[in-house]
């Protein structure tokens, strides 16, 4: 799974009848690297033109293997972030 505009974990467990919420989230978004996956033209910064639409700048580019290094990074980052947070270990996980 990547994340696609943010990342995210949470920790799932059963609950009794008596005892039911979310025992941990975690969210957080990265745009430290917009070389990766960015849209050159068509927002504020280079609205959209004659030029800009000839040329192909209004559509998404992406670097695909810089965003998967990343994403792999970040999946391991928040899993532990939110497994320590919770007190949880990876070994306390049955499924993930």
């Amino acid at each position: 799974v990547l994340f696609g505009d943010g990342a995210g974990a949470a920790v799932l467990s059963r609950s009794s009848k008596n005892s039911v919420g979310i025992i941990g989230s975690l969210s957080g978004s990265d745009g430290s690297n917009p070389k990766f996956l960015h849209q050159p033209a068509g927002g504020s910064a280079i609205p959209a033109s004659s030029e800009s639409l000839l040329n192909r700048q209004h559509f998404l580019k992406m670097n695909g293997q810089e965003i998967f290094k990343q994403a792999v990074r970040v999946m391991t980052q928040s899993s532990q972030e939110i497994l320590d947070q919770c007190g949880y270990k990876s070994t306390d996980l049955d499924l993930v």
